[in-house]
């Protein structure tokens, strides 16, 4: 059976705001610049990778998590999306089942893997 990729979202809908699953956040995170809802979407986008890289950090430590992902340089918001939505690209039967903020772990543990060396 051949598979056709779908094309990508026009616009973000309201219930993508909720951010229920990754795939909502997927939508939301590739709104095309035409839409009307555009700088809703990327803010919201923007602001969820922020605050989820906020809260990594901040269960990194001796007494907290282990790293998960050890970028060599700093990260900005844009290359965190193309990661993130990159990363969806290649694992579609994730995207409805968990929250976004597990795509994202996801995403950036794959891009920036961890080695003793590496790890903040």
């Amino acid at each position: 059976m051949l598979a056709l990729a779908a094309p990508p979202v026009l616009a973000a809908v309201p219930e993508n705001f909720q951010a229920r699953t990754t795939q909502d956040f997927v939508d939301l995170c590739s709104t095309e610049r035409a839409s009307p809802n555009y700088m809703e979407a990327i803010q919201f986008c923007y602001g969820y990778i922020t605050g989820a890289t906020q809260l990594y950090y901040a269960l990194l430590g001796p007494e907290g998590i282990r790293p998960l992902a050890c970028p060599k340089g700093e990260v900005t918001r844009q290359q965190a999306v193309d990661v993130f939505l990159d990363w969806a690209k290649r694992n579609p039967d994730l995207l409805s089942k968990e929250q976004p903020i597990q795509g994202l772990m996801r995403a950036a543990a794959e891009k920036w893997p961890c080695t003793q060396q590496t790890a903040p």
